[in-house]
Protein backbone atom coordinates (compact mmCIF):
# COMPACT_ATOMS: atom_id res chain seq x y z
CA UNK A 1 0.00 0.00 0.00
CA UNK A 2 1.02 3.41 -1.11
CA UNK A 3 1.57 6.30 1.47
CA UNK A 4 1.49 8.87 -1.62
CA UNK A 5 -2.28 8.24 -2.02
CA UNK A 6 -3.55 9.94 1.16
CA UNK A 7 -2.65 13.24 1.44
CA UNK A 8 -1.75 14.48 5.01
CA UNK A 9 -3.19 17.65 6.12
CA UNK A 10 -1.12 19.71 8.82
CA UNK A 11 -2.85 22.40 10.81
CA UNK A 12 -0.91 24.84 13.04
CA UNK A 13 -2.15 27.05 15.70
CA UNK A 14 0.05 30.08 16.39
CA UNK A 15 -0.50 32.78 19.03
CA UNK A 16 1.14 35.98 19.00
CA UNK A 17 1.53 38.98 21.61
CA UNK A 18 -2.34 40.04 22.71
CA UNK A 19 -3.33 43.49 21.08
CA UNK A 20 -5.38 46.01 22.64
CA UNK A 21 -6.80 49.12 22.44
CA UNK A 22 -9.06 51.51 24.65
CA UNK A 23 -11.72 53.45 23.23
CA UNK A 24 -12.87 56.50 25.09
CA UNK A 25 -14.93 59.49 25.33
CA UNK A 26 -13.83 62.42 23.54
CA UNK A 27 -13.67 65.43 25.90
CA UNK A 28 -15.88 68.43 24.92
CA UNK A 29 -15.98 72.61 26.33
CA UNK A 30 -19.23 74.51 25.90
CA UNK A 31 -18.57 78.54 25.37
CA UNK A 32 -21.51 80.19 26.20
CA UNK A 33 -22.56 84.08 26.15
CA UNK A 34 -25.55 85.68 27.73
CA UNK A 35 -26.77 89.17 26.37
CA UNK A 36 -29.14 91.08 25.14
CA UNK A 37 -29.72 93.54 21.98
CA UNK A 38 -29.33 97.06 21.83
CA UNK A 39 -30.40 98.96 18.33
CA UNK A 40 -28.85 96.09 16.56
CA UNK A 41 -26.02 95.43 18.56
CA UNK A 42 -25.57 92.59 20.86
CA UNK A 43 -24.50 93.14 24.23
CA UNK A 44 -23.04 91.24 27.15
CA UNK A 45 -25.13 91.43 29.84
CA UNK A 46 -23.17 88.58 32.13
CA UNK A 47 -22.73 89.76 35.80
CA UNK A 48 -24.76 93.03 34.57
CA UNK A 49 -27.95 95.05 35.84
CA UNK A 50 -30.64 94.99 33.40
CA UNK A 51 -34.28 96.65 33.39
CA UNK A 52 -37.39 93.80 34.27
CA UNK A 53 -38.60 92.60 30.93
CA UNK A 54 -35.22 92.19 29.34
CA UNK A 55 -35.14 89.71 26.84
CA UNK A 56 -31.69 87.60 27.25
CA UNK A 57 -30.24 86.01 24.46
CA UNK A 58 -28.50 82.58 25.09
CA UNK A 59 -26.19 80.78 23.33
CA UNK A 60 -22.94 79.31 22.89
CA UNK A 61 -20.97 77.04 20.60
CA UNK A 62 -19.78 73.01 21.41
CA UNK A 63 -16.37 71.72 20.81
CA UNK A 64 -14.47 68.70 20.70
CA UNK A 65 -11.05 68.00 22.12
CA UNK A 66 -9.40 68.98 19.41
CA UNK A 67 -11.32 72.55 19.15
CA UNK A 68 -13.62 71.29 16.32
CA UNK A 69 -17.39 72.20 16.48
CA UNK A 70 -19.86 69.76 17.48
CA UNK A 71 -23.13 69.40 15.27
CA UNK A 72 -26.48 67.84 16.36
CA UNK A 73 -26.10 67.89 19.90
CA UNK A 74 -28.58 68.52 22.50
CA UNK A 75 -28.41 71.72 25.19
CA UNK A 76 -30.05 71.85 28.23
CA UNK A 77 -30.86 75.20 29.69
CA UNK A 78 -31.41 75.36 33.23
CA UNK A 79 -32.44 79.30 34.74
CA UNK A 80 -33.29 80.22 38.31
CA UNK A 81 -33.23 83.10 39.81
CA UNK A 82 -31.67 84.03 43.67
CA UNK A 83 -30.56 81.09 44.62
CA UNK A 84 -34.07 79.09 44.23
CA UNK A 85 -33.96 75.97 42.21
CA UNK A 86 -32.84 75.35 38.63
CA UNK A 87 -35.28 74.60 36.27
CA UNK A 88 -35.04 73.17 32.53
CA UNK A 89 -36.50 76.40 30.44
CA UNK A 90 -35.29 75.36 26.88
CA UNK A 91 -33.62 72.75 25.09
CA UNK A 92 -31.58 73.43 21.98
CA UNK A 93 -29.66 71.94 19.12
CA UNK A 94 -26.27 72.63 18.13
CA UNK A 95 -26.68 73.63 14.54
CA UNK A 96 -23.80 72.52 11.52
CA UNK A 97 -21.15 74.72 13.08
CA UNK A 98 -21.80 73.70 16.62
CA UNK A 99 -23.87 77.19 17.49
CA UNK A 100 -27.46 77.04 19.76
CA UNK A 101 -29.03 80.33 20.73
CA UNK A 102 -32.38 80.93 22.44
CA UNK A 103 -34.09 83.97 23.92
CA UNK A 104 -35.60 83.94 27.46
CA UNK A 105 -37.37 87.09 29.04
CA UNK A 106 -35.95 88.36 32.65
CA UNK A 107 -39.82 89.28 33.82
CA UNK A 108 -38.82 89.03 37.51
CA UNK A 109 -36.29 90.64 39.81
CA UNK A 110 -33.33 89.50 41.04
CA UNK A 111 -29.76 87.90 40.14
CA UNK A 112 -31.19 85.87 37.45
CA UNK A 113 -28.76 82.30 36.29
CA UNK A 114 -28.50 80.11 33.53
CA UNK A 115 -26.54 76.94 33.57
CA UNK A 116 -26.23 75.17 29.98
CA UNK A 117 -25.26 71.50 29.76
CA UNK A 118 -24.35 68.97 27.15
CA UNK A 119 -25.34 65.73 29.30
CA UNK A 120 -22.48 63.49 26.49
CA UNK A 121 -23.81 60.55 24.52
CA UNK A 122 -22.11 57.53 23.69
CA UNK A 123 -19.02 59.44 22.17
CA UNK A 124 -18.69 62.25 24.07
CA UNK A 125 -18.16 63.52 27.66
CA UNK A 126 -20.96 65.58 28.99
CA UNK A 127 -19.94 69.38 29.98
CA UNK A 128 -21.80 72.42 30.87
CA UNK A 129 -21.30 76.27 31.70
CA UNK A 130 -23.05 78.98 34.06
CA UNK A 131 -23.60 82.70 33.85
CA UNK A 132 -25.21 85.03 35.72
CA UNK A 133 -27.19 88.78 34.81
CA UNK A 134 -29.28 90.88 37.65
CA UNK A 135 -32.66 92.23 36.86
CA UNK A 136 -34.20 95.22 38.50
Amino acid sequence: MAFDRFPILYESLSVGPEMSVTAKKMKTKLLTSLSRKVDATFETIIGREVPIGTIAYIGGTLYDEADKTIAGKTINIYHRVGTGTWAKTEVATTDQYGHFSVTYNLSTPGIQSFYCEFPGDDSYEGCAKTSFAKSR
